[in-house]
């Protein structure tokens, strides 16, 4: 200890407890209430029942896994902001109470079964808690500015209202036992949801919430409904369900990725839904029926001319102008358009971040750039002729 005392003030971190509450001073009392409440030599049984229970977290431990020197929010004391405790077998964490200005906690790959000494740390903003035993969400009081939360293969079966945690902006809960999307309404800043690998059959309660990423793979999905709300949709994968259709994504303007790989989508004329959507750069329909159809990758090309990776392979410009002078287009043309689309994705993603919660302001760019290409499409046609 007295080692740690030195190091850190060596950098110019206080060593009393009240200058640096858990680098020095409390670690010096949780190490005493550490041996306090942990039994001495156990017998082969109480060792068996560390490994069932798991470990409680020490001082030591804790220690290994401090890092980052950052001020408290009054800009006072110096304090160490994260902590990594994963893979420790740990089963018991309260000793976290004694580290109330953490930021950052990552105990994933314990046997924890609650995270409720959490509710101590008022200042975190990234947890991740992934492969545990975890069986509720965020069961703890929330902190003030929570942002990153994984809580991935795990136990969960129920989302519950999370609108006390409406801070979050990224929400991991893939590899859980959940059926139903509930209790997300309230998260006003999600941006990127994943729910992957779960029991879902139905996507649902996801209106109106600012998600850019949405990941719903390996569920038991059969169709995709209740996006039209979903605005700023730009990456979605629903691969390995069993969807059938591709209409539910076809008035998503800012889909740039979509990975359908291992469905039942069986007609090429599917992909016409996706036509209209002129910011689509990758698409993955891998492991589908309509796969094995002739020509099937050239209709794909031709049909969805921004396309720039289809199935995991990039598209080639010898592959795409064969695949337009299949309708004898001009090269003139094809060139053109492909060069005013790379204009247009470009305008559009300014708007977006300009007028992102402006849905009016958003459709109406939308309908000017859209004009627009066609205008030029039509000069570039006579031109060709």
């Amino acid at each position: 200890m007295e080692t740690f005392k030195m190091a850190a003030a060596s950098q110019g971190v206080a060593s009393d407890a009240e200058t640096l509450p858990f680098v020095v001073g409390t670690l010096d009392v949780a190490l005493s209430q550490s041996f306090a409440s942990t039994p001495g030599a156990g017998t082969t049984n109480e060792s068996l029942k560390e490994v069932s229970r798991g470990r409680t977290l020490t001082v030591e431990v804790a220690k290994g896994g401090l890092s980052k020197l950052g001020y408290t929010p009054d800009s006072i004391k110096l304090v160490y902001l994260d902590l990594n405790i994963s893979a420790h077998n740990l089963g018991d964490i309260n000793m976290l109470t004694s580290f109330p200005h953490l930021q950052s906690l990552d105990v994933s790959y314990n046997v924890l079964r609650d995270l409720a000494p959490l509710s101590c740390l008022p200042n975190l903003n990234s947890i991740n808690a992934s492969h545990n035993k975890l069986t509720r969400l965020l069961d703890f009081d929330p902190p003030h500015s929570l942002l990153f939360v994984d809580y991935s293969y795990n136990e969960i079966e129920e989302i519950p209202d999370l609108t006390p945690f409406s801070s979050i902006k990224v929400l991991n809960l893939g590899g859980n036992q959940i059926t139903e999307l509930t209790g997300l309404s309230g998260l006003t800043s999600l941006s990127t949801l994943i729910v992957s690998d779960n029991r879902i059959e139905r996507i649902q309660g996801l209106d109106n919430l600012p998600i850019e990423n949405l990941d719903l793979s390996s569920n038991s999905i059969v169709s995709v409904t209740n996006l039209d709300l979903l605005k700023l949709l730009q990456v979605v994968n629903f691969s390995g369900n069993q969807i059938h259709s591709l209409k539910g994504l076809s008035h998503h303007s800012y889909l740039s990725v979509i990975n359908m790989a291992e469905n039942q989508i069986v007609g090429l004329d599917e992909v016409l839904h996706l036509k209209d959507i002129q910011s689509l750069e990758t698409l993955d329909l891998r492991k589908n029926p309509l796969q094995t159809l002739a020509d099937y990758r050239q209709t794909v090309m031709t049909q969805l001319t921004t396309l720039r990776v289809l199935d995991g392979q990039s598209l080639t410009v010898e592959e795409k102008v064969a695949a337009n002078n299949r309708e004898s287009s001009p090269l003139e043309v094809v060139a053109g358009h492909h060069h005013l689309q790379l204009m247009c994705k470009a305008a559009r993603k300014a708007t977006r971040l300009n007028f992102r919660y402006n849905t009016w302001k958003l459709s109406h760019i939308e309908h000017v750039y859209t004009a627009s290409s066609q205008r030029i499409i039509n000069l570039l046609k006579n031109w060709a002729n």
